[in-house]
């Protein structure tokens, strides 16, 4: 009798645990779908929203799949009317940046190598930004004009064209940002586009002052938050010295790390351009003409970097002792 009823108690004892662990389940599931039902709202309202934004200008967004191939299906519309090409794109961007390592490869973040960057990118699924906008607006020679709600449309230029923006060469994106729900591509065209060819040029004429535009666009995926925005408000002033001590370090590794960052551009953009005609007007390759003297003019920034280097030795060392008492503090 014991045995049957310690069998029974074990037996309850399970059953109670399933009922639990499927009571645990179903809420994880309902809340999922809760979840995915306030995205899906929240972004149906932006999306309806942005719409009406860019019909005011005489455009329209036409949305793909956001599967994270989405830059690369919105640039497949525009340039073919059918996102199912997107794989050849992310395979261009891919070899474009392998193809120009010198220079893409500057803005890898620290804790990855370029290698495995290509190879994530390489693979289906993987979310694409600036860097891979950048890669292709060198490899099919158009620009990307990057419209956002309620902000000015952006660009992003080939870093070798010289060109003045034109609207043949214009290609329209609309980029989706909504905190905590999303961020997505779709294509831009003409109202009324509603073709399956290459999207219609967009007259640029329209954008009149709504353009913030820069040929060299932020390519890394820096965060710009700043930690000592509040330094003011501490009050031990030991404390904030050290902390007023470590912002300018910060500070002198940003600059000397963007300095290197601008010399290596503009190192990369002569060597594309070393073949071409020469702007000076004297009808020699540029290589055999100003080349030269353009990269006497580049040097300055290596020096900027080891001077701000051994500034920040002597601030490291100045600063080792009160770094040791104060870390408490941190």
């Amino acid at each position: 009798m014991k045995n049957s009823s310690k069998l029974r108690r074990t037996s309850n004892n399970k059953d109670k645990q399933r009922s639990n662990q499927k009571n645990r389940e179903d809420k994880l599931v309902h809340l999922k779908v809760s979840q995915i039902k306030d995205n899906r709202l929240g972004y149906a309202k932006h999306f309806q929203e942005f719409q009406d934004e860019m019909n005011q200008l005489g455009l329209q967004i036409r949305d793909v799949e956001g599967d994270g191939n989405c830059l690369f299906r919105s640039i497949a519309d525009v340039l073919h009317g059918d996102e199912k090409y997107h794989k050849q794109l992310r395979r261009l961007a891919v070899q474009t940046m392998q193809e120009n390592q010198e220079f893409f490869g500057l803005f890898i973040e620290d804790d990855m190598t370029f290698d495995q960057y290509l190879k994530e990118m390489s693979s289906d699924g993987e979310w694409g930004g600036n860097l891979e906008l950048q890669a292709l607006s060198q490899a099919l020679d158009v620009n990307f004009f990057i419209h956002m709600k309620g902000r000015p449309c952006m660009i992003i230029k080939s870093m070798t064209d010289e060109r003045p923006l034109n609207e043949k060469d214009a290609l329209h994106l609309a980029y989706h940002l909504i905190e905590n729900v999303a961020e997505h591509y779709s294509s831009v065209r003409m109202l009324g586009d509603d073709s399956n060819t290459r999207a219609e040029p967009i007259p640029l004429d329209i954008f009149e002052g709504l353009l913030d535009t820069f040929q060299q666009a932020p390519l890394g995926n820096e965060d710009n938050f700043d930690q000592f925005d509040d330094l003011e408000q501490i009050e031990d002033p030991e404390e904030r010295e050290y902390l007023q001590t470590l912002r300018e370090q910060e500070e002198a590794e940003k600059a000397a790390k963007e300095a290197m960052k601008q010399a290596e551009l503009q190192k990369y953009q002569l060597k594309q351009k070393k073949n071409k005609k020469c702007n000076c007007g004297s009808n020699k390759t540029y290589k055999d003409c100003c080349m030269n003297v353009d990269i006497e003019k580049q040097k300055w920034p290596k020096q900027q970097q080891q001077q701000q280097q051994q500034q920040q030795q002597q601030q490291q060392s100045q600063s080792d002792a009160p770094m040791k008492k104060q870390a408490v503090f941190i």
